[in-house]
């Protein structure tokens, strides 16, 4: 049997090697890095943001305690620390996206959006908001369920602040035709109330169907009432029947989702 011969390893193919295992090695120091980064932000935020809430929980949990990194015992210690910070926040935002939402159901009244009401909270909301989005952030894109909620209640915010203006003309002014202007824009906001914290039609909810129905009747009340009112300037009409067309497509998308 012939016997078998390896290449000689030159100069430069063990450079190469050594090149490579230090970059290996410089890799692997960065992720730890980084790691640990991570796990520093996540207890100053814990800190700095949620004291009240874990220490209801855990009133020893920031009880102080020397964290050694230069050892395996250290590094482990550091590891679960950052686990437990992990779910401690999103616990917190949990909590308070839960409350941030029935905040904003509560300006929903039966017949119309308080808007007065919602101006005069609405820094304190954004406030809120932003401060759960930071600790969303922190904890990664780990939890889809958390991040799908904060996106509903931006999203929930944000069409309310942008049409509020609107609202506050539309009702405030003294011109024939302009009540129903307001009307299809409150309509338009008040089809949140028809969602669940997720997002999703909330079919499940007491009285969807029936609500969904009463929904589309006053929509077609407010389209055959509208053009009895010869006098309303072209601006208007557009910003009318533009309103129609998304109102519209909002009672498709929850109709679809009944069954």
């Amino acid at each position: 049997m012939a016997k078998k011969t390896f290449p000689e390893a030159t100069n430069d193919s063990i450079k190469s090697r050594v090149t490579s295992g230090v970059a290996l090695v410089s890799f692997m120091v960065s992720m730890k890095v980084w790691a640990r980064q991570d796990c520093e932000d996540m207890e100053q935020f814990t800190h700095s943001m949620i004291t009240e809430d874990v220490q209801a929980m855990d009133p020893n949990y920031f009880a102080e305690e020397p964290i050694a990194l230069t050892d395996m015992e250290g590094e482990n210690f550091a590891l679960e620390r950052c686990a437990h910070n992990r779910k401690e926040i999103e616990k917190y935002a949990s909590k308070k996206l839960l409350q941030i939402h029935g905040t904003l159901k509560d300006f929903f009244r039966e017949t119309h959006f308080d808007f007065s009401g919602f101006e005069k909270e609405g820094e304190n909301l954004q406030s809120k908001i932003l401060k759960v989005s930071t600790a969303v952030r922190v904890t990664g894109t780990q939890n889809q369920h958390l991040s799908r909620q904060l996106r509903f209640i931006q999203r929930m915010f944000q069409s309310i602040c942008e049409e509020i203006e609107l609202l506050k003309y539309y009702k405030t002014v003294p011109i024939p035709g302009y009540y129903l202007v307001w009307a299809l824009i409150d309509l338009k906001i008040r089809l949140f109330t028809m969602r669940n914290l997720q997002g999703e039609p909330d079919i499940h909810s007491k009285d969807y169907v029936l609500n969904l129905q009463r929904h589309k009747d006053y929509l077609n009340f407010l389209k055959i009432k509208f053009p009895a009112f010869e006098e309303i300037s072209f601006g208007t009409k557009t910003c009318f029947f533009s309103q129609v067309i998304q109102v519209e497509k909002l009672l498709e998308v929850l109709g679809r989702q009944r069954n």
